[in-house]
């Protein structure tokens, strides 16, 4: 039930009906004994969402998720941003203070990255990573695993001007070495998957409706090499498919997913919560 003490937290964006996340945050909020309540709200115009903070401002909200399309213009509306949401450009997770402030974060990286960690090992430096995609999931990504220590990235996208665009923010608001490699160039691309140890599709070729296609020829993938994929539906993508035949670690988007919830509860709750119980929400 929800009274006069419930603590809210909603979803902003359009559309919304396939999203997964109420389930998940209400199944962990019973879980945890909070009364905490998570619900969508369709955001049809960007001009709707200063309206809809200054109510989020006055009730008694914890905070908000933000998801498409407006990750990046919810950073014209808050207060304070995160030093890293700064420089990725984009919030996915807005916290709201005892005195209505509200500070932007961004968690949908943190997923990537503490994934990745949990299975190369915490020393990013030591790797070298090559991003297929250069849209809102690969910015968040690439920018957080850069911030954990990565030193050195290719970058490519079908779309030359989302890539370059990417390659330059991350030039200029980072110290890594970025490499930009031209979707349409074979033999770059092959020369990339050659130099790198982790390869990353975020391009959502894989799900539908694309799905049994891959960003990339099946003979590029090589022993040693950790392939991830952001799509979780379907479990396991061609790209992931592909990669394991050639004997390549493998992860899909599923505990991505489950760690950027994760985040996010911490910081609207102050809690702590474990991917079972994360996982556990969703069954």
């Amino acid at each position: 039930m929800i009274s006069v003490n419930t603590k809210l937290v909603c979803l902003l964006g359009t559309p919304l009906g396939q999203s997964l996340s109420p389930k998940m945050h209400n199944g962990v909020y019973e879980t945890l004994g909070l009364d905490y309540y998570y619900f969508p709200v369709e955001v049809a115009h960007k001009e709707d969402l200063p309206v809809l903070l200054v109510a989020i401002r006055k009730m008694n909200f914890a905070g908000f998720a933000i998801t498409k399309p407006y990750k990046i213009d919810i950073l014209d509306y808050v207060d304070h941003i995160d030093p890293l949401a700064q420089k990725i450009g984009s919030s996915n997770t807005v916290v709201r203070g005892a005195d209505g402030s509200l500070t932007a974060y961004n968690t949908d990286g943190v997923g990537f990255a503490e994934s990745l960690m949990a299975a190369v090992g915490r020393d990013l430096s030591a790797h070298t990573l090559f991003a297929l995609g250069a849209g809102g999931a690969s910015r968040a990504g690439t920018f957080t695993v850069v911030h954990e220590g990565l030193k050195k990235l290719y970058i490519t996208d079908v779309y030359p001007q989302a890539a370059q665009s990417l390659v330059r923010d991350l030039k200029e608001r980072t110290d890594a070495e970025v490499i930009l490699v031209d979707y349409e160039d074979k033999q770059a691309i092959a020369r990339a998957m050659a130099d790198s140890d982790v390869a990353l599709n975020a391009t959502g070729v894989g799900m539908i409706p694309h799905l049994g296609e891959s960003p990339v020829d099946a003979g590029l993938f090589r022993k040693g090499l950790f392939c991830c994929d952001m799509i979780y539906n379907p479990p396991k993508s061609k790209f992931l498919e592909d990669a394991e035949q050639a004997g390549c670690g493998i992860m899909n988007g599923y505990e991505m997913f489950l760690r950027q919830g994760a985040a996010q509860v911490k910081l609207w709750t102050g809690h702590e919560v474990s991917l079972a119980q994360m996982s556990a929400a969703l069954a």
